[in-house]
């Protein structure tokens, strides 16, 4: 799930009026900025990365009322399964690295299993040279800064295969 208008509503659609059982939840947590907080809801309806306590409120509560839980009756734990800032543009990468970092403590804070970096590599240019989407931390070389002493980052296969030749 993504954190469009109404995530909270559409969730309770997908229920349908019968229980389901799940390994996990996932969802896309990105930041909305400029959004002002109601009572430390978000007023469209929706989670984002400063809301992960009221999401997981929210899968403790379907779990408590059978809507939602794992086989073992348990509340569904949070997967993190796309995160990212906009790479470009006049926000530096050093305030970029400092705000991913956060957003790490933050899903750590709110119990989250998993919290994956959207892209670690750039990708190529259009054949006209232009960019759509970077959200990359690494360079083209294929290096990776440490952004959190607690981060575990996978190394992109391709890279350790350049090494190999």
């Amino acid at each position: 799930l993504a954190p469009a208008t109404h995530a909270r509503q559409f969730l309770q659609g997908v229920f349908g009026g019968k229980p389901l059982q799940t390994e996990g939840f996932a969802y896309h947590p990105y930041d909305q900025p400029g959004i002002k907080m109601r009572n430390g809801r978000n007023p469209y309806s929706t989670w984002d990365i400063d809301t992960l306590g009221d999401l997981q409120n929210t899968l403790a509560s379907y779990a408590r009322q059978g809507k939602l839980r794992t086989k073992q009756g348990k509340q569904a734990p949070l997967y993190l399964t796309e995160f990212g800032y906009f790479r470009g543009g006049n926000v530096p990468d050093s305030l970029r690295m400092r705000q991913l970092a956060k957003a790490y403590a933050k899903a750590n804070a709110a119990g989250a299993r998993q919290f994956l970096q959207y892209q670690l590599l750039p990708s190529t240019p259009h054949p006209d040279g232009s960019w759509t989407w970077d959200t990359s931390i690494g360079d083209a070389a294929g290096d990776i800064p440490v952004i959190n002493r607690g981060m575990r980052i996978a190394r992109p296969r391709a890279r350790a295969a350049r090494k190999k030749r």
